[in-house]
């Protein structure tokens, strides 16, 4: 199987090396990655992506293949070409209405993750554009 994110260890702790650029292909904010491996593996990771603890490479992994699977891959085409969403309307936005949108099908799949959308929730970034359906959204 691929090593998805690289780590080694410095002064017994371990340092993911190319966090960063995970990231930025996956177009999701670093911020996501780092809260969901510490709820999942509790421990913290810090600017410089030094954790708080020693982990080996397969618990990094596999938290790394959770966090795409609840969110960034299309459940409906399997790609990771997806925009994290939330509708804009008249009323207030709740975290269930936190969704990702695929830019191959068009899919929108919700973010089931209660952590992770409640997490987007509070980054909502406000940048309201149409959508290629014609809806106004907000880019998270």
């Amino acid at each position: 199987m691929t090593t998805l994110l690289e780590t080694t260890v410095c002064n017994e702790k371990t340092v993911i090396t190319n966090l960063d650029i995970f990231c930025n292909v996956l177009q999701r904010h670093r911020k996501y990655l780092c809260k969901f491996i510490e709820w999942e593996l509790g421990i913290c990771v810090d600017e410089n992506n030094k954790c708080s603890d020693r982990i080996s490479q397969e618990e990094i992994d596999k938290c790394a293949r959770e966090f795409m699977k609840h969110f960034v891959i299309c459940e409906n085409c399997l790609q990771s070409d997806t925009n994290i969403l939330t509708k804009v309307g008249k009323r207030q936005v709740k975290k269930s209405e936190i969704y990702f949108d695929c830019n191959i099908c068009e899919h929108q799949t919700p973010v089931r993750h209660e952590r992770l959308a409640s997490l987007a929730f509070e980054n909502i970034v406000p940048f309201i554009y149409q959508n290629k359906r014609g809806e106004w959204d907000v880019s998270v």
